[in-house]
């Protein structure tokens, strides 16, 4: 079940993104607004990123203790960082346009 669940945060978690960015850049506002209100958003989800992966590295210290993280978890772990890294790109190149 706790597999799962990561798994199932990080589909919500991915999802709540698109649709906040898809939503700003829909919006009609200057670029530079948006741009601010995209990149607070990513800062917020970026942040919640941070917390999960660090709750899956408690789970993955607990359960290796146990034994090896299933592969589910490890998976689940490299979706994760792969989405902060995508988050930390986005800031950038939010940064380097305002």
């Amino acid at each position: 079940m706790r597999n799962n669940s990561s798994a199932v945060w990080l589909a919500f978690l991915g999802g709540v993104a698109l649709g906040a960015v898809a939503g700003i850049l829909y919006a009609p506002d200057t670029g530079a607004n948006t741009r601010d209100k995209l990149s607070y958003r990513l800062g917020k989800y970026y942040n919640r990123l941070q917390q999960l992966l660090g709750q899956m590295e408690r789970g993955g210290e607990a359960s290796s203790a146990a034994g090896s993280p299933s592969p589910v978890q490890a998976q689940d772990y490299k979706k994760a960082e792969a989405l902060l890294r995508e988050v930390e790109n986005l800031l950038d190149d939010m940064k380097g346009k305002n």
